[in-house]
């Protein structure tokens, strides 16, 4: 009978959240990740090492306009910078979209949230001995991020525009606090390029039918 119950709780639970999704975009994205001054060290990530990063994004439009249109974003993200940092982000963004017309808009946001730094480098303490030694194990350390989009998306189907867009974007974080008063904070820029969909892919035909 608990069984049951359970079942039953499990299968309410999966149906509100799959509701709430279908109000919904849901999209991943593949970026270049690199250390340099916000916005001007763009050009750089055309030519500098690569450092991979993927974003899983769920977005929602907050207002009824067609032309100027605002968007909320959660992400989930990681990148990795070689013999740096692993990272992992949890973030909300907010979204201004000015349409061009109903494929092409202009993309700007602004948001923050938390960020998880796992270093690559090695990390020694003193024991009681007065000697130092190395730590083993991964080591990681809680931040913060705040940042920056410009970017733009395009949808790839004309007799669809919201099925799914290809999104462009630049993104810009600052991270921190990363070594106290040494190194207080850490800029990051990134190239990001994904695509998003409706969740709902039966939205739009439940539209045209009524």
């Amino acid at each position: 009978m608990l069984v049951h119950k359970r079942n039953i709780i499990v299968i309410a639970l999966l149906f509100i959240v799959l509701n709430a999704l279908s109000q919904w975009r849901v999209g991943a994205g593949i970026s270049n990740n690199g250390t340099a001054w916000p916005v001007i060290g763009y050009p750089q990530l055309f030519y500098s090492a690569f450092h991979p990063g993927i974003d899983l994004i769920a977005e929602k439009k907050i207002n009824k306009k067609e032309k100027n249109q605002w968007w909320l974003e959660a992400g989930l993200g990681s990148f990795y910078h070689r013999f740096f940092q692993t990272a992992v982000k949890l973030n909300l963004n907010l979204h201004y979209r000015y349409f061009f017309n109903q494929r092409v808009y202009s993309d700007i946001a602004f948001g923050g949230g938390y960020l998880h730094s796992f270093y690559h480098y090695q990390v020694f303490k003193i024991n009681s001995d007065g000697y130092y030694v190395k730590e083993s194990g991964i080591k990681g350390r809680p931040q913060f991020i705040v940042g920056t989009i410009l970017g733009c998306g395009i949808a790839l189907k004309k007799s669809d525009p919201e099925k799914i867009n290809l999104l462009i974007q630049f993104r810009t974080n600052i991270q921190g606090p990363f070594a106290g008063s040494f190194v207080p904070i850490v800029p990051y820029n990134a190239i990001m390029l994904g695509i998003s969909t409706r969740f709902n892919k039966c939205e739009k035909k439940n539209e045209t039918a009524k």
